[in-house]
């Protein structure tokens, strides 16, 4: 017996089924994509690429306060398979009273691993010890310009700098809200002396070098009695050689090393996603009672249909079926409502200082629709016809 012939499900009685489904979307996705949108934005914090990898001290407890020697960037400058080699300092710092994030380079090798447009005046030179550039939305919302003395307080220590904006940079990176300054600015801010860095980043060939070839360079070069010198770059200031061990040493591509500090704490994309299954949960017993509120509202209509020698099995298999489709949109729209509210709030949402990139993540979207498909099936089958 083929009952999809038979238009006995009245849209008007469904209207409350669906708008808990929606709501629940809507709960699910918001729990989802923010999470997920915190996890993708500190992990993209210092990737730029496949290809880039991080040197950082393994003993330190996040990505912003460990330490490096300096001269690692210039030991591996001259490895092959090494493209580019960048020796960086963060520095969490205080701008007018608001927290902001300090990145300390040498322009001409950081340049040649994160490019960055500049809108406005020019990129600093190494040897301008009091000039600085800010990313674009970091100016927008403190509303500094070309020109403009700024005193960037560290929060580490306690020092302070004041710097010249010299211009405005854009990348599609966190770096469009820091404050983008000559290495020795951040070696001064973050209260380490000249010979460290906070980490070093490699752009290199990945068919010639590889993470095992690098510690070999290192192992060398730690258990040699004298040091590399450095080259003609580092002259503004006195420059200061450190030995090291290669064991203190963490070798990890640029994401895999954001990462690997989040789960420490027990934070990944699956923990994220089980967490807003939990969520979903926790709103299921309302629908499983609006769809039995539905089928009860539709006794007469089932009544009948049984009488004409149509089985429980077979109502419940078609009724799943008619219900499957303004199951699917009312998922589609409780996901683009949740979408639109975090796309609406996300310019007054930062983390670390930094704007959090909100995207549709591919795995939320399927399990939004899994997850309400399946409980609509499990109310429907459960279900006394």
């Amino acid at each position: 017996m083929n009952l999809l012939i038979f238009k006995y499900i009245r849209v008007g009685r469904l209207i409350f089924l669906l708008t808990l489904l929606t709501l629940s979307s809507t709960l699910f996705s918001i729990t989802c994509l923010s999470l997920l949108g915190f996890y993708s934005s500190f992990s993209s914090m210092l990737d730029v690429g496949g290809n880039v990898l991080t040197v950082y001290g393994r003993g330190s407890s996040t990505p912003f306060t460990g330490l490096v020697p300096a001269q690692i960037s210039n030991i591996l400058s001259n490895v092959s398979g090494v493209l580019a080699s960048s020796p960086e300092v963060l520095a969490p710092c205080v701008l007018d009273g608001k927290p902001v994030f300090l990145r300390a380079v040498i322009p001409e090798y950081f340049l040649k691993i994160q490019p960055v447009k500049v809108v406005e005046g020019e990129m600093f030179e190494f040897s301008q010890l009091d000039s600085a550039c800010v990313g674009f939305r970091l100016a927008k919302l403190m509303g500094l310009r070309v020109g403009e003395r700024i005193l960037v307080q560290s929060i580490l220590v306690d020092r302070y700098v004041e710097l010249h904006v010299v211009g405005v940079i854009e990348s599609n990176s966190p770096l469009d809200d820091e404050i983008l300054a000559p290495l020795y600015v951040g070696q001064w801010l973050r209260g380490s002396d000249y010979a460290h860095a906070t980490l070093v980043r490699l752009k290199v060939d990945r068919s010639r070098l590889n993470i095992s070839k690098i510690y070999q360079v290192l192992g060398v070069e730690a258990s040699s009695e004298t040091l590399s010198t450095v080259t003609s770059i580092l002259k503004p200031l006195p420059h200061t050689l450190a030995h090291f061990r290669v064991e203190d040493v963490g070798i990890e591509y640029a994401g895999s090393f954001m990462e690997g500090y989040l789960e420490r704490y027990g934070l990944t994309k699956d923990t994220i996603l089980a967490l807003s299954m939990a969520v979903f949960l926790f709103s299921s017993a309302s629908v499983i009672f609006a769809c039995e509120t539905v089928l009860a509202q539709h006794s007469r209509e089932l009544e009948i249909l049984k009488s004409l020698g149509a089985s429980r099995r077979l109502l419940k298999r078609d009724i799943m079926l008619k219900l499957m489709p303004l199951s699917f949109a009312a998922s589609l729209l409780g996901m683009l409502l949740a979408f639109s509210f975090i796309k609406l709030i996300q310019n007054h949402i930062l983390l670390l200082s930094h704007t959090i990139q909100f995207t549709l993540d591919t795995a939320a979207v399927a399990l939004n629709f899994i997850l309400l498909l399946a409980l609509i099936a499990f109310s429907v089958w459960k279900a006394e016809l």
